[in-house]
Protein backbone atom coordinates (compact mmCIF):
# COMPACT_ATOMS: atom_id res chain seq x y z
CA UNK A 1 0.00 0.00 0.00
CA UNK A 2 2.84 2.38 0.83
CA UNK A 3 4.37 1.80 -2.60
CA UNK A 4 1.04 2.60 -4.22
CA UNK A 5 0.51 5.72 -2.14
CA UNK A 6 3.80 7.32 -3.21
CA UNK A 7 3.00 7.01 -6.93
CA UNK A 8 1.00 10.26 -6.99
CA UNK A 9 3.63 12.18 -5.00
CA UNK A 10 6.34 10.93 -7.36
CA UNK A 11 4.28 11.79 -10.45
CA UNK A 12 3.78 15.35 -9.17
CA UNK A 13 7.51 15.66 -8.44
CA UNK A 14 8.52 14.46 -11.91
CA UNK A 15 6.06 16.68 -13.77
CA UNK A 16 6.88 19.76 -11.68
CA UNK A 17 10.61 19.18 -12.24
CA UNK A 18 10.30 19.04 -16.02
CA UNK A 19 7.34 21.33 -16.69
CA UNK A 20 9.49 24.33 -17.73
CA UNK A 21 11.84 22.40 -20.02
CA UNK A 22 9.97 23.04 -23.27
CA UNK A 23 9.67 26.77 -22.61
CA UNK A 24 13.38 27.03 -21.77
CA UNK A 25 14.28 25.38 -25.07
CA UNK A 26 11.86 27.59 -27.03
CA UNK A 27 13.30 30.73 -25.44
CA UNK A 28 16.86 29.57 -26.14
CA UNK A 29 16.06 28.93 -29.80
CA UNK A 30 14.49 32.38 -30.22
CA UNK A 31 17.42 34.12 -28.55
CA UNK A 32 20.02 32.26 -30.62
CA UNK A 33 18.21 33.09 -33.87
CA UNK A 34 17.95 36.76 -32.88
CA UNK A 35 21.65 36.85 -31.99
CA UNK A 36 22.62 35.37 -35.37
CA UNK A 37 20.32 37.65 -37.39
CA UNK A 38 21.39 40.77 -35.49
CA UNK A 39 25.06 39.73 -35.48
CA UNK A 40 25.28 39.59 -31.70
CA UNK A 41 27.43 36.47 -31.52
CA UNK A 42 30.98 35.65 -32.58
CA UNK A 43 30.03 32.03 -33.31
CA UNK A 44 27.15 32.44 -35.74
CA UNK A 45 27.69 29.11 -37.52
CA UNK A 46 27.69 27.10 -34.32
CA UNK A 47 24.83 29.12 -32.81
CA UNK A 48 22.76 28.37 -35.92
CA UNK A 49 23.39 24.63 -35.56
CA UNK A 50 22.45 24.74 -31.89
CA UNK A 51 19.28 26.72 -32.64
CA UNK A 52 18.19 24.10 -35.17
CA UNK A 53 18.90 21.29 -32.71
CA UNK A 54 17.10 23.11 -29.90
CA UNK A 55 14.01 23.55 -32.10
CA UNK A 56 14.00 19.82 -32.77
CA UNK A 57 14.43 18.92 -29.11
CA UNK A 58 11.74 21.40 -28.02
CA UNK A 59 9.23 19.55 -30.18
CA UNK A 60 10.43 16.22 -28.75
CA UNK A 61 10.15 17.61 -25.22
CA UNK A 62 6.56 18.69 -25.81
CA UNK A 63 5.60 15.22 -27.01
CA UNK A 64 7.50 13.49 -24.20
CA UNK A 65 5.93 15.69 -21.53
CA UNK A 66 2.42 15.05 -22.88
CA UNK A 67 3.00 11.29 -22.96
CA UNK A 68 4.57 11.34 -19.50
CA UNK A 69 1.66 13.35 -18.09
CA UNK A 70 -0.83 10.80 -19.45
CA UNK A 71 1.20 7.89 -18.03
CA UNK A 72 1.53 9.68 -14.69
CA UNK A 73 -2.22 10.29 -14.54
CA UNK A 74 -2.98 6.63 -15.28
CA UNK A 75 -0.45 5.40 -12.72
CA UNK A 76 -1.71 7.81 -10.07
CA UNK A 77 -5.38 6.98 -10.61
CA UNK A 78 -4.78 3.22 -10.63
CA UNK A 79 -2.50 3.33 -7.60
CA UNK A 80 -4.91 5.47 -5.58
CA UNK A 81 -7.80 3.13 -6.37
CA UNK A 82 -5.83 0.00 -5.51
CA UNK A 83 -4.41 1.46 -2.30
CA UNK A 84 -7.93 2.33 -1.19
CA UNK A 85 -9.23 -1.10 -2.11
CA UNK A 86 -6.52 -2.85 -0.11
CA UNK A 87 -6.80 -0.54 2.89
CA UNK A 88 -10.56 -0.96 3.07
CA UNK A 89 -10.36 -4.75 3.01
CA UNK A 90 -7.30 -5.02 5.22
CA UNK A 91 -8.94 -2.92 7.92
CA UNK A 92 -10.96 -6.00 8.90
CA UNK A 93 -7.74 -7.95 9.45
CA UNK A 94 -6.31 -5.29 11.74
CA UNK A 95 -8.84 -5.78 14.53
CA UNK A 96 -7.12 -6.29 17.86
CA UNK A 97 -8.01 -9.18 20.11
CA UNK A 98 -6.84 -12.31 21.85
CA UNK A 99 -7.74 -15.96 21.64
CA UNK A 100 -6.45 -19.11 19.99
CA UNK A 101 -8.82 -18.93 17.02
CA UNK A 102 -8.91 -15.18 16.42
CA UNK A 103 -6.91 -14.61 13.24
CA UNK A 104 -5.89 -10.98 13.46
CA UNK A 105 -2.81 -8.90 14.26
CA UNK A 106 -1.72 -10.10 17.67
CA UNK A 107 -1.78 -7.80 20.69
CA UNK A 108 0.93 -9.87 22.34
CA UNK A 109 4.59 -8.96 22.48
CA UNK A 110 6.05 -12.45 22.13
CA UNK A 111 6.05 -12.49 18.34
CA UNK A 112 9.25 -10.92 17.00
CA UNK A 113 8.27 -10.78 13.34
CA UNK A 114 5.12 -8.72 13.76
CA UNK A 115 4.02 -5.45 15.30
CA UNK A 116 1.27 -4.98 17.82
CA UNK A 117 -1.97 -3.86 16.22
CA UNK A 118 -2.03 -0.35 17.75
CA UNK A 119 1.22 0.42 15.91
CA UNK A 120 -0.47 0.06 12.53
CA UNK A 121 -1.68 3.36 11.10
CA UNK A 122 -5.43 3.25 10.63
CA UNK A 123 -6.01 0.24 12.88
CA UNK A 124 -9.46 0.42 14.48
CA UNK A 125 -10.02 3.81 12.80
CA UNK A 126 -13.41 4.30 11.14
CA UNK A 127 -13.44 4.84 7.39
CA UNK A 128 -14.28 8.52 7.87
CA UNK A 129 -10.87 8.93 9.48
CA UNK A 130 -8.98 7.75 6.42
CA UNK A 131 -6.37 10.12 5.03
CA UNK A 132 -6.96 11.99 1.78
CA UNK A 133 -4.73 11.41 -1.23
CA UNK A 134 -1.38 13.11 -0.63
CA UNK A 135 -0.24 15.04 -3.71
CA UNK A 136 2.88 16.62 -2.17
CA UNK A 137 5.78 16.43 -4.63
CA UNK A 138 8.34 13.88 -3.51
CA UNK A 139 10.93 11.89 -5.43
CA UNK A 140 10.55 8.21 -4.59
CA UNK A 141 11.51 5.02 -6.38
CA UNK A 142 8.42 3.12 -7.53
CA UNK A 143 8.78 -0.66 -7.51
CA UNK A 144 5.44 -2.42 -7.29
CA UNK A 145 6.87 -5.62 -8.75
CA UNK A 146 9.31 -6.07 -5.85
CA UNK A 147 6.42 -6.65 -3.45
CA UNK A 148 5.27 -9.65 -5.47
CA UNK A 149 8.65 -11.34 -5.73
CA UNK A 150 8.74 -14.74 -4.04
CA UNK A 151 10.73 -15.06 -0.82
CA UNK A 152 12.26 -18.16 0.69
CA UNK A 153 11.46 -19.13 4.25
CA UNK A 154 14.80 -17.74 5.46
CA UNK A 155 14.47 -14.30 3.88
CA UNK A 156 14.03 -11.18 6.02
CA UNK A 157 11.77 -12.12 8.96
CA UNK A 158 9.82 -14.66 6.92
CA UNK A 159 9.57 -17.35 9.57
CA UNK A 160 7.60 -19.95 7.66
CA UNK A 161 9.18 -22.57 5.44
CA UNK A 162 6.88 -22.24 2.44
CA UNK A 163 7.68 -19.84 -0.37
CA UNK A 164 5.65 -16.67 0.00
CA UNK A 165 5.96 -12.96 -0.76
CA UNK A 166 6.11 -9.72 1.19
CA UNK A 167 2.46 -9.08 0.45
CA UNK A 168 1.47 -12.44 1.98
CA UNK A 169 3.84 -12.91 4.87
CA UNK A 170 2.46 -13.70 8.30
CA UNK A 171 4.20 -14.87 11.43
CA UNK A 172 5.15 -18.54 11.78
CA UNK A 173 2.39 -20.66 13.26
CA UNK A 174 -0.44 -18.34 12.22
CA UNK A 175 -2.91 -19.94 9.84
CA UNK A 176 -6.59 -19.74 8.92
CA UNK A 177 -7.57 -23.09 10.34
CA UNK A 178 -9.32 -23.99 7.10
CA UNK A 179 -8.53 -26.82 4.68
CA UNK A 180 -10.51 -25.27 1.83
CA UNK A 181 -9.37 -22.73 -0.71
CA UNK A 182 -9.82 -19.21 0.62
CA UNK A 183 -10.09 -15.77 -0.93
CA UNK A 184 -9.21 -12.49 0.82
CA UNK A 185 -9.70 -8.84 -0.13
CA UNK A 186 -12.09 -9.46 -3.02
CA UNK A 187 -9.81 -11.97 -4.68
CA UNK A 188 -6.51 -10.15 -4.23
CA UNK A 189 -5.16 -12.92 -1.99
CA UNK A 190 -6.04 -16.56 -2.66
CA UNK A 191 -5.01 -19.95 -1.31
CA UNK A 192 -5.59 -23.43 -2.65
CA UNK A 193 -6.69 -26.54 -0.79
CA UNK A 194 -3.37 -28.29 -1.43
CA UNK A 195 -1.39 -29.27 1.65
CA UNK A 196 1.50 -26.89 2.28
CA UNK A 197 0.52 -24.67 -0.64
CA UNK A 198 1.61 -21.06 -0.11
CA UNK A 199 -0.98 -18.33 -0.76
CA UNK A 200 -0.62 -16.31 -3.94
CA UNK A 201 -1.12 -12.61 -4.48
CA UNK A 202 -3.53 -12.60 -7.39
CA UNK A 203 -1.47 -15.01 -9.44
CA UNK A 204 1.83 -15.04 -7.61
CA UNK A 205 5.26 -13.75 -8.48
CA UNK A 206 5.63 -15.81 -11.65
CA UNK A 207 2.76 -14.21 -13.51
CA UNK A 208 1.90 -11.15 -11.44
CA UNK A 209 1.89 -8.74 -14.37
CA UNK A 210 -0.58 -10.74 -16.45
CA UNK A 211 -2.80 -12.05 -13.65
CA UNK A 212 -2.80 -8.89 -11.54
CA UNK A 213 -3.39 -6.58 -14.48
CA UNK A 214 -4.30 -3.58 -12.39
CA UNK A 215 -1.02 -3.73 -10.46
CA UNK A 216 0.88 -4.45 -13.64
CA UNK A 217 -0.64 -1.29 -15.13
CA UNK A 218 0.76 0.79 -12.28
CA UNK A 219 4.17 -0.80 -12.73
CA UNK A 220 4.14 -0.20 -16.50
CA UNK A 221 2.88 3.38 -16.22
CA UNK A 222 5.77 4.35 -13.97
CA UNK A 223 7.77 4.88 -17.19
CA UNK A 224 6.71 8.54 -16.98
CA UNK A 225 9.88 9.03 -14.92
CA UNK A 226 12.32 7.30 -17.29
CA UNK A 227 10.84 9.06 -20.35
CA UNK A 228 11.67 12.53 -19.09
CA UNK A 229 14.92 11.55 -17.37
CA UNK A 230 16.23 10.21 -20.69
CA UNK A 231 15.24 13.41 -22.49
CA UNK A 232 16.86 15.52 -19.79
CA UNK A 233 20.14 13.71 -20.42
CA UNK A 234 19.92 14.42 -24.16
CA UNK A 235 19.39 18.15 -23.75
CA UNK A 236 21.61 18.90 -20.76
CA UNK A 237 24.06 20.94 -22.90
CA UNK A 238 21.20 23.08 -24.19
CA UNK A 239 19.81 23.59 -20.69
CA UNK A 240 23.30 24.61 -19.56
CA UNK A 241 23.13 27.44 -22.10
CA UNK A 242 19.47 28.26 -21.49
CA UNK A 243 20.00 28.60 -17.73
CA UNK A 244 23.36 30.40 -18.17
CA UNK A 245 24.91 27.90 -15.76
CA UNK A 246 28.31 28.78 -14.34
CA UNK A 247 29.61 25.25 -14.89
CA UNK A 248 31.10 24.40 -18.27
CA UNK A 249 28.83 22.44 -20.62
CA UNK A 250 29.96 19.20 -22.17
CA UNK A 251 30.97 19.32 -25.83
CA UNK A 252 28.03 18.93 -28.18
CA UNK A 253 27.95 16.36 -30.97
CA UNK A 254 25.46 16.70 -33.81
CA UNK A 255 25.23 13.41 -35.67
CA UNK A 256 25.01 12.92 -39.45
CA UNK A 257 21.47 13.46 -40.82
CA UNK A 258 20.15 14.85 -37.53
CA UNK A 259 17.99 17.29 -39.49
CA UNK A 260 17.26 14.98 -42.42
CA UNK A 261 19.11 13.18 -45.21
CA UNK A 262 22.74 14.39 -45.40
CA UNK A 263 21.96 17.32 -43.10
CA UNK A 264 24.57 17.61 -41.79
CA UNK A 265 26.61 15.42 -44.13
CA UNK A 266 29.29 14.85 -41.48
CA UNK A 267 29.27 14.76 -37.71
CA UNK A 268 29.61 18.22 -36.19
CA UNK A 269 31.26 18.77 -32.81
CA UNK A 270 31.02 22.06 -30.96
CA UNK A 271 33.77 22.26 -28.37
CA UNK A 272 33.48 23.61 -24.83
CA UNK A 273 35.27 26.97 -25.47
CA UNK A 274 32.89 27.75 -28.34
CA UNK A 275 29.86 26.81 -26.24
CA UNK A 276 31.09 29.05 -23.43
CA UNK A 277 31.56 31.88 -25.94
CA UNK A 278 27.98 31.48 -27.13
CA UNK A 279 26.80 31.38 -23.52
CA UNK A 280 28.65 34.63 -22.81
CA UNK A 281 27.07 36.23 -25.90
CA UNK A 282 23.67 34.97 -24.76
CA UNK A 283 24.10 36.43 -21.29
CA UNK A 284 25.15 39.77 -22.78
CA UNK A 285 22.20 39.75 -25.19
CA UNK A 286 19.69 39.08 -22.42
CA UNK A 287 21.29 41.65 -20.12
CA UNK A 288 21.09 44.39 -22.77
CA UNK A 289 17.35 43.80 -23.12
CA UNK A 290 16.57 43.53 -19.40
CA UNK A 291 15.20 47.07 -19.22
CA UNK A 292 12.79 46.49 -22.09
CA UNK A 293 12.05 42.96 -20.97
CA UNK A 294 13.39 39.86 -22.70
CA UNK A 295 9.89 38.52 -23.40
CA UNK A 296 8.96 41.77 -25.12
CA UNK A 297 12.19 41.63 -27.11
CA UNK A 298 11.35 38.12 -28.30
CA UNK A 299 7.85 39.19 -29.32
CA UNK A 300 9.17 42.21 -31.24
CA UNK A 301 11.79 40.10 -33.03
CA UNK A 302 9.14 37.58 -34.05
CA UNK A 303 7.01 40.42 -35.47
CA UNK A 304 9.98 41.79 -37.41
CA UNK A 305 10.72 38.34 -38.84
CA UNK A 306 7.17 38.18 -40.20
CA UNK A 307 7.65 41.56 -41.90
CA UNK A 308 10.99 40.49 -43.39
CA UNK A 309 9.55 37.22 -44.70
CA UNK A 310 6.54 38.99 -46.20
CA UNK A 311 8.77 41.59 -47.89
CA UNK A 312 10.93 38.82 -49.34
CA UNK A 313 7.85 37.08 -50.69
CA UNK A 314 6.55 40.32 -52.22
CA UNK A 315 9.91 40.98 -53.92
CA UNK A 316 9.96 37.44 -55.26
CA UNK A 317 6.55 37.89 -56.84
CA UNK A 318 7.31 41.28 -58.45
Amino acid sequence: VLKLKVVTKTAVHVLETHKGTTQKLTNLQQDLVAMVVNEKTTAAKEATLIARLVRQKAEAATTAFQEAAISAFKASASAAYLAGQITKGARLLLTTGTGSSLHCISTGTAHTAEQQAPKYSGCNVPETGSAVLDTTAQQTAINVEEKFTALSGAAGKVTISATTSKMLHHNGGVYTGETRALTYLEGLITTSAAVGDAPTWNGGAANWQSAAKSFGAVHTAKKFDTQLTSLQQEIKVMLNLADLEEADPEKLKIEVATFGAKDPATQQTIDVPTLNRIKADLKKYRTVHEAKGIERTRADFFKEQIKVNKTACDLGQS
